[in-house]
């Protein structure tokens, strides 16, 4: 319903009063009057809730009032307009504040529940994320792999002192073995007085001078290769990059961005050197060296032997391990114990290739 009235209207600016015509209208009040300095009739609106009402019950003209600082006026003088007026516009009842339930009375269930979610998104956050981050490292085509390492590989020779011929005795030393793995690997000498040997992602494998040094049987570098080649074939450094960076990796993929992920990759890659990891994947490489030993028949105290090398370098620089229960990275003890069973739970005839001893022979004389 759209009811009509006539009133007086102040604008609250001057004392100025204006004829006007005052509609009820649905959800608003409406005051249309004339300016005598303007040709086009003026509309001002009134919210309901901000009108107050200064009527006298026995007076018979309604004041209204509008706004806080420039105070509008609005004077009606029909007896009815009120209750039109309070017709049109009911009060608003405030509702009652509603009742906050006590600590002590919320419902068990409503803890548990909150609690329960809390640690679902803790657990897929530690645990899931990295799962599924795993899961992807394992689903990108290998040729992503075999560019990040080659990006990596270079990267690394620009700060290292590569060993050309030692690098060429040693690569005619794997072309001898054979290696179950999808990748071509390339092996490279580096000269660092670290103990040390790592793989990168797409079958590339650097070998520190070093550890050829405190070698003393062509079945440990046997040993060594295996267990790089392991890492390798696995996609150890690949899924150890991923897990770290799980969430930006893994979003990038589900949206396709291979590019992005090969560029994420290749720019933290830097930390591939000194990885370290995992228990299970540092496991799966010496399950996969012990099996190269194996495939090869040479002798699988090879990697006893490697091990104890590598002990002993540890104890020369004063860095020794922590106990299995405060490290991911298994220690050496624990490993030898675990070839020791390999070893007595799959016995195999030993017959090396001749050639190995040749090239092993090449490699020790090119260090004297």
């Amino acid at each position: 319903m759209n009811l009509v009235f006539t009133g007086t209207y102040y604008d609250g600016k001057s004392d100025q009063s204006y004829q006007a015509q005052v509609h009820l209208e649905p959800g608003q009040l409406r005051i249309t009057y004339q300016n005598p300095n303007q040709s086009v009739p003026i509309a001002v609106y009134w919210q309901p809730s901000r009108i107050e009402s200064n009527a006298d019950a026995a007076a018979e003209i309604t004041v209204l009032t509008y706004g806080k600082n420039a105070t509008q006026k609005l004077e009606i003088p029909e007896p009815d307009f009120k209750n039109y007026l309070e017709k049109q516009y009911p009060p608003v009842v405030a509702e009652p504040p509603s009742e906050v339930l006590p600590v002590s009375k919320v419902p068990t269930w409503f803890w548990l529940s909150g609690i329960g979610i809390l640690a679902a998104i803790f657990g897929f956050y530690m645990w899931g994320l990295s799962y599924l981050a795993d899961k992807a490292a394992w689903i990108i085509p290998q040729s992503t792999d075999e560019y990040v390492g080659k990006r990596v590989y270079q990267q690394v020779l620009e700060d290292a002192q590569p060993e050309p011929e030692l690098t060429q005795y040693v690569k005619g030393f794997l072309r001898q073995l054979k290696v179950p793995s999808t990748y071509q690997l390339q092996v490279t000498i580096i000269r660092d007085k670290n103990v040390n040997a790592f793989a990168l992602p797409g079958g590339y494998l650097v070998v520190h001078h070093s550890i050829l040094e405190k070698m003393q049987h062509p079945e440990e570098l046997v040993a060594l290769l295996g267990h790089e080649s392991g890492h390798v074939q696995n996609r150890h450094a690949t899924r150890a990059l991923f897990r770290s960076l799980g969430s930006y990796l893994f979003v990038s993929y589900l949206f396709g961005d291979i590019l992005g992920v090969s560029a994420v990759l290749v720019e933290n890659a830097s930390v591939l050197k000194n990885l370290e990891y995992s228990r299970h994947l540092e496991e799966d490489a010496d399950k996969f060296g012990f099996s190269v030993l194996q495939q090869n028949h040479i002798n699988p105290r090879g990697m006893i032997q490697l091990f104890q090398r590598l002990k002993q370098a540890e104890k020369a620089s004063g860095n020794s391990q922590p106990s299995e229960f405060l490290s991911t990275h298994p220690p050496l003890e624990s490993r030898m114990q675990a070839i020791q069973a390999m070893i007595k739970e799959n016995p195999y005839p030993v017959q090396p290739p001749d050639s190995l001893q040749y090239y092993w022979l090449k490699i020790k004389q090119s260090q004297e």
